[in-house]
């Protein structure tokens, strides 16, 4: 993070439960007097603002964020959110296990396309027309998909129809995990994720 004109900070920590807590606020204390306005609020980092504790105890760390979101918090007081630890391998069953392997081949199989399709390489001729400005480019003088003059993307449409259903697949794939992995949070054990934002007082 660049400290040049910051008036705020703001971060997260998944805490394993609630003793911790105590070092988290430490942490950001420390923070706010490094880089707080200390000379003009000599108090500054003493304290931070109120923890409001949330009662519902999320089903997933994704659950918990997406609730955080939900909420007007932010500059005025810190969250705390119980959520269950369905990232937990140990809990895992071997439907999420395949699944999570499926995503992780998925995601290869995409990397090695955008490599091997990079720079144009799928195109037959010699040169390429930008839709945009309509330069006719070198194909071999293009090193990326991008117009080097408008910057216009100038991947064939099959190679971006062909992206387009790695990514899609992939989405799909990581909604499935998540709602297998939540029926487990059953068996998971309960962490805290604690959110906080403060006014550097600049």
């Amino acid at each position: 993070m660049s400290w040049g004109n910051v008036q705020m900070i703001s971060g997260m920590y998944c805490l394993d439960s609630k003793s911790e807590l105590s070092y988290a606020k430490n942490e950001i204390k420390e923070e706010i007097k490094r880089y707080g306005n200390i000379e003009e609020y000599p108090d500054l980092g003493n304290d931070i603002l109120p923890i409001v504790s949330i009662e519902t105890v999320c089903k997933s760390l994704e659950e918990a964020e997406e609730l955080a979101d939900s909420l007007d918090w932010k500059g005025k007081y810190s969250l705390l959110i119980p959520y269950k630890d369905v990232g937990d391998e140990d809990i895992w069953t071997i439907k999420v296990n395949t699944i999570y392997l499926n995503i992780y081949h998925e995601e290869n199989n995409l990397e090695k396309y955008i490599k091997r399709t990079k720079g144009c390489r799928n195109h037959k001729s010699k040169f390429v027309g930008c839709p945009r400005c309509g330069s006719r480019l070198n194909r071999k003088s293009i090193n990326n998909d991008k117009c080097p003059l408008c910057g216009q993307d100038i991947s064939s449409s099959t190679v971006k129809k062909t992206i387009k259903r790695y990514k899609n697949n992939i989405k799909e794939m990581e909604k499935e995990l998540r709602k297998e992995k939540e029926k487990l949070s059953y068996k998971a054990k309960t962490k805290y994720l604690f959110l906080y934002e403060e006014d550097l007082k600049y």
